[in-house]
């Protein structure tokens, strides 16, 4: 098992990049969502008023953000997916190699 880690050092770094950069972005997420339910809240309080209209682009803003950073945090999510079975789809195939190469010089 070490041998193969040290044989696909870049798989691996790829795979657990791709993964952080996945945490990461939800934690963002999670974060930006929690500090704007406040004034969401209080913007539908305020409808119909020149600050509610401000507060509407201010709003509009912070929710295209939090919609961006849900469809990144999702594709993140798939390119984690993705990669997660191609390294162990490696595994397998290079353990299967070797049993063949095994079976061949017997």
């Amino acid at each position: 098992m070490i041998t193969w880690l040290e044989n696909n050092k870049r798989f691996i770094i790829g795979f657990l990049a791709t993964v952080t950069t996945t945490i990461l972005f939800y934690i963002f997420y999670l974060v930006i969502v929690n500090q704007n339910v406040g004034s969401i809240e209080s913007f539908v309080e305020n409808q119909g008023s020149i600050e509610s209209f401000v507060e509407n682009q201010v709003i509009d803003n912070q929710l295209l953000f939090m919609v961006t950073l849900d469809i990144l945090a999702k594709i993140m999510i798939g390119i984690s997916a993705v990669y997660f079975i191609l390294v162990v789809l490696k595994f397998l195939f290079d353990n299967l190699r070797k049993q063949v190469k095994g079976r061949e010089k017997a």
